[in-house]
């Protein structure tokens, strides 16, 4: 994670741009009512939802803030 973290912090616009391209695609892709391209899309989206959740979220609570509401 830590490594990621360093990732980020030098290449943050580049992350970002992968997950909105990503994410277009992936909405795109469930648009088309195509079961086969459906499913990849599904499984493409499952696959970021759980990159995001390990590598941003550090899991809901290894970071200390990932999901903690402020007060």
């Amino acid at each position: 994670m830590s490594a990621f973290a360093a990732f980020d912090a030098t290449h943050g616009w580049a992350v970002n741009l992968f997950v909105v391209i990503a994410l277009a695609a992936i909405g795109a892709s469930l648009l088309t009512a195509r079961p086969r391209i459906v499913r990849v899309a599904v499984m493409a989206g499952v696959v970021l939802c759980l990159a995001d959740w390990v590598l941003i979220e550090d899991f809901g609570f290894l970071g200390g803030s990932a999901l903690t509401p402020t007060a």
